[in-house]
């Protein structure tokens, strides 16, 4: 299929920029995915089944996930899941589809992510700019507004892992407008995950919106939804909004007070992820994968909950290991990785032992 064909080959040319041999010393997904991956298909086969009993569209799903981002991974994902256990091949392929049915419907243009992250009309961005009061920043503003989101932005991995953090953060654009000028926008959107972490229940705000305008820029998302410029942007930035859980940050020093009060909270929560035992870190990714699918599987009347049974297998299981092989050009990661993640390659279980 051709939209395969399309995601994977913008996958692997994200993916392949870094060297695997490198990432030897953290959690390694690959090796604990096999032990849930069939419970999680089963689970998103449900919620197939449901979509379909209610007669609910792919564009009635889109409000369930927060952006592109989410869905480009997550169909990913349910192919390295799928190959891990061996799962039917012809439901990986339904639920992989109705996952690239709702991309589709999410977007309003490049679903796959070649250089570009739209949701938003042409008619939704003049509007936006008519309505929302962006206001004129100087550099030192503009350097605040940049360290908010590396702050947000950190804040979002250590609650939700570096490979799940996709319903919390999404980047959005670009969307370019007169004179030369550039719309970026980010989506910070859960903050107060209470079910996964109770300390953070009542944690404000619990959503964080920043929109940015530059001038003469030339700025590409990728697959991922990371901005890349060559571009000095906060020195390239005109105007700025940001929205604290909804209320509008209308002067230096409250965007101050917001961007080191999220800093302290994502030193804090880093914190408490890096003294996360083996045991517990298993648990919690398996409840934070989970956990970001709540909203698709409540509104499709489905627990969103793991169950007891899938979290007690899991305990004493040690990481299956998985052994990257040596490669020294970009152009041969990218092959590794499409052959990785394309389910219609065997090549992923071999490569797996205890």
């Amino acid at each position: 299929m051709e939209w395969i064909d399309q995601i994977l080959d913008n996958f692997s040319s994200v993916i392949s920029q870094s060297d695997p041999a490198g990432w030897s010393g953290g959690f390694n997904y690959y090796g604990f995915w096999p032990y849930y991956s069939k419970e999680f298909l089963d689970r998103l086969w449900q919620a197939y089944e449901k979509a379909e009993e209610k007669k609910l569209a792919p564009a009635d799903l889109t409000r369930c996930f927060l952006g592109p981002l989410f869905l480009r991974q997550e169909i990913i994902d349910i192919f390295f899941f799928a190959k891990s256990c061996n799962y039917d091949k012809e439901k990986t392929l339904k639920i992989a589809t109705w996952f690239k049915d709702i991309l589709v419907a999410k977007c309003t243009d490049d679903p796959y992510g070649v250089n570009s992250v739209k949701i938003l009309t042409h008619d939704d961005v003049a509007y936006l700019m008519k309505m929302f009061p962006f206001r004129h920043v100087e550099i030192n503003e503009a350097r605040e507004a940049a360290k908010l989101i590396h702050a947000c932005e950190a804040l979002s991995w250590s609650y939700y892992f570096d490979w799940n953090y996709w319903q919390c953060f999404e980047a959005y654009g670009p969307y370019k407008l007169p004179h030369n000028h550039t719309l970026l926008l980010r989506a910070f959107t859960d903050f107060a995950p209470g079910e996964v972490w109770p300390h953070a229940v009542n944690f404000e705000p619990s959503t964080v919106y920043v929109y940015t305008i530059y001038k003469d820029v030339d700025v590409k998302l990728d697959f991922w939804s990371h901005v890349n410029t060559k571009d000095n942007l906060p020195a390239k930035m005109t105007k700025l909004l940001v929205l604290e859980h909804g209320k509008i940050i209308d002067n230096h020093e409250q965007l101050i007070a917001l961007r080191k009060k999220m800093e302290v909270a994502a030193v804090m929560q880093g914190k408490r992820f890096q003294q996360l035992t083996f045991e517990e870190l298993k648990q919690k990714e398996i409840q934070t994968k989970y956990y970001t699918y709540k909203d698709l599987f409540n509104t499709l009347e489905l627990d969103w909950q793991p169950t007891q049974e899938l979290l007690n297998k899991v305990k004493g299981k040690p990481l299956l290991e998985f052994k990257f092989p040596a490669m020294e050009t970009i152009e041969e990661r990218k092959t590794f990785w499409r052959r990785l993640a394309d389910p219609r390659d065997n090549y992923f279980l071999q490569e797996l032992k205890q």
